[in-house]
């Protein structure tokens, strides 16, 4: 029985793997963790048959970092319905991949729900955070400006971070430049990102030494959404272990 499960679990991790490559290509950040994953699931079932002892073993550390990951789970989502705080001075606008110079899907939902805060807040200053990656041709500043001032949101409500290249670095980066512009400690920011993102990318701006920090969480890709939970519950523990968060 407990290798036919580890034989299940393989199939589930391997079908969801080729899901993620038919759907959003090969390069999705941290895929191939489902096609490793299954291949161990695999190797479980085949050491259950034989190896009994060190399979139970490596059960037990399973279940320990399947338990861990749950734990950190429970973290993200009591942000996910997070409700921002209104008439903010500052909201932060954290980036995600750019195709060329066109936002992903992630990013302009992002960008959308930036926009639905900034309409209703006019005096806000929205700062928008992304440098520039390898297969990207311009900034994720510069295409989620592109992308505001079509909206119709003035340029001269848009501030650029354009260097940092992670979320610890949007934030440290934004608050630099906020810092210049005599931002004050009693001040609002709202960080506009994904719900999965939210909790890490709060835990982070408070780290920073932000005080009055509140999020406005944009939904994931439904296809995508298991993924990057997964791949966020990881980037926690990282960012843990380096004391970002």
């Amino acid at each position: 029985m407990m290798g036919i499960m580890w034989i299940i679990i393989a199939i589930v991790c391997l079908l969801y793997y080729g899901i993620l490559v038919w759907y959003a290509g090969i390069r999705v950040a941290f895929s191939p963790i489902w096609l490793v994953g299954g291949l161990l699931c695999l190797m479980m079932a085949v050491l259950s048959n034989r190896e009994e002892k060190f399979a139970t073993v490596l059960l037990w550390l399973v279940i320990i970092g399947v338990l861990c990951l749950l734990w950190i789970e429970r973290g993200i989502l009591r942000y996910i319905k997070m409700q921002p705080v209104q008439k903010a001075e500052y909201l932060i606008l954290l980036g995600a991949k750019v195709n060329g110079v066109v936002p992903s899907k992630t990013l302009m939902s992002r960008i959308k729900k930036a926009y639905e805060y900034l309409q209703k807040n006019d005096n806000t200053i929205v700062i928008v955070a992304g440098g520039q990656g390898k297969d990207e041709e311009i900034t994720e500043a510069l295409a989620m400006k592109r992308v505001l001032v079509s909206l119709g949101i003035e340029e001269e409500r848009i501030l650029m971070e354009e260097r940092s290249v992670n979320t610890e670095q949007n934030l440290r980066f934004s608050k630099q430049i906020l810092e210049q512009r005599g931002m004050m400690k009693q001040d609002n920011i709202v960080i506009t990102t994904s719900d999965f993102h939210l909790y890490r990318a709060i835990s982070l701006a408070k780290k920073q030494g932000f005080y009055n920090v509140s999020g406005y969480a944009s939904k994931p890709d439904t296809i995508l959404a298991l993924h990057y939970h997964v791949r966020e519950c990881c980037a926690i523990i990282k960012d843990k272990i380096v004391n970002h968060i």
